[in-house]
């Protein structure tokens, strides 16, 4: 808490508005940020009301921020799924954040970039900086420029050496080049070791999954491209998929079997609906009829 203190003293030097709040036993940064920026000569100013949320371990990991005023719509889709802004992908917004661990730069660096690209395209209809894709396929592409590859499952073949911890420099490479390892991507595989731990980079594999066709997950399983961590969580998805298919299918026959020997209510049986007849049958000994020969 003392680190945070001493940093949001410079911080209110640019941005005199924000304030450090304990809410909950939990710090926040909250309050409105304003920048005035040009860009391809247009000038964009604005403001937006903003909470940042700071991790029990700042500043191993770095803020995460919120817009509290809904002034971004939700179809601007670059949003976590805990509502927090998608600033990029985890492993940029950390590599970013470790070179200084500033909760100023953190500020100026990414979240102001990120507000004002929102009000660039929302006032001339296009982002100023590009766009990533959004979700999976936007972490993907990114690992893909980081990585200098085309083939997008050798992504997953360098992410699970980070994900299972399973450096070896006199391995071959898992982009398919041919050199081994240590002299083609093991440098940066290194460094990127250093910004998140294997579970994080498993998240990551999780999340680039969700956005592959299942001909190309089939591909990964044959090819063993995936971390251990991520097949046992495959595994144990469709362990559960496959139980809730068994219990369903198994609910569906017990209530059409209970319809099918449920008992008729009397006012619910089939009646005789033929006209009935106030004639009566005849009788043998009437003289009016013969009897049979």
């Amino acid at each position: 808490m003392k680190l945070v203190m001493n940093q949001m003293s410079e911080v209110q030097v640019q941005h005199p508005s924000l304030e450090l709040m304990l809410i909950s036993g939990k710090l926040r940064v909250c309050g409105m940020i304003g920048f005035c920026v040009d860009h391809n000569s247009r000038t964009v100013e604005d403001t937006y009301q903003i909470e940042l949320r700071i991790s029990n371990d700042y500043p191993e990991s770095p803020p995460t921020a919120f817009e509290i005023e809904n002034k971004i719509p939700k179809d601007f889709e670059h949003f976590m799924p805990d509502g927090s802004l998608c600033l990029g992908a985890p492993i940029e917004i950390r590599r970013k954040f470790f070179q200084h661990k500033s909760l100023l730069r953190f500020i100026n660096d990414q979240l102001v970039p990120y507000l004002f690209s929102y009000s660039y395209k929302r006032d001339h209809g296009e982002t100023p900086f590009g766009e990533l894709s959004h979700g999976g396929q936007g972490i993907r592409e990114y690992y893909q420029d980081l990585f200098e590859v085309d083939d997008h499952i050798a992504v997953l073949g360098l992410l699970k050496v980070l994900a299972d911890d399973s450096y070896r420099g006199h391995f071959p490479c898992p982009c398919g080049g041919k050199s081994n390892l240590r002299r083609c991507h093991g440098q940066l595989l290194r460094e990127l070791s250093s910004f998140q731990s294997c579970k994080q980079f498993s998240q990551d594999v999780m999340v680039i999954l969700e956005s592959f066709p299942k001909s190309d997950l089939q591909v990964v399983i044959g090819r063993r491209l995936l971390p251990k961590s991520v097949l046992k969580e495959i595994n144990r998805r469709q362990q559960r998929r496959k139980k809730y298919d068994q219990n369903r299918r198994r609910r569906s026959f017990s209530l059409r079997h209970s319809r099918a020997f449920r008992p008729i209510h009397p006012s619910h049986a089939p009646q005789n609906t033929s006209p009935k007849s106030n004639a009566k049958p005849p009788n043998v000994g009437d003289s009016n009829v013969s009897p049979s020969p």
